[in-house]
């Protein structure tokens, strides 16, 4: 996790989800601002192609 530059105690203490993506996830997948991760891992354009139900 250093190694990558997460901040474990951040995330540990974190108070919502956005916190703990701020220390852990967006800099697992290399991103530098969380509104960049959010963007990039969202389904909000493919959810229309979607051809049978899903629970989310």
């Amino acid at each position: 996790g250093r190694g990558k530059g997460f901040n474990v105690e951040e995330a540990l203490s974190a108070n919502s989800v956005c916190d703990f993506d701020k220390a852990i996830s967006m800099v697992s997948y290399g991103f530098d601002r969380i509104e960049d991760f959010y963007k990039k891992s969202s389904t909000r354009e493919l959810i229309n192609r979607l051809k049978i139900p899903m629970l989310f």
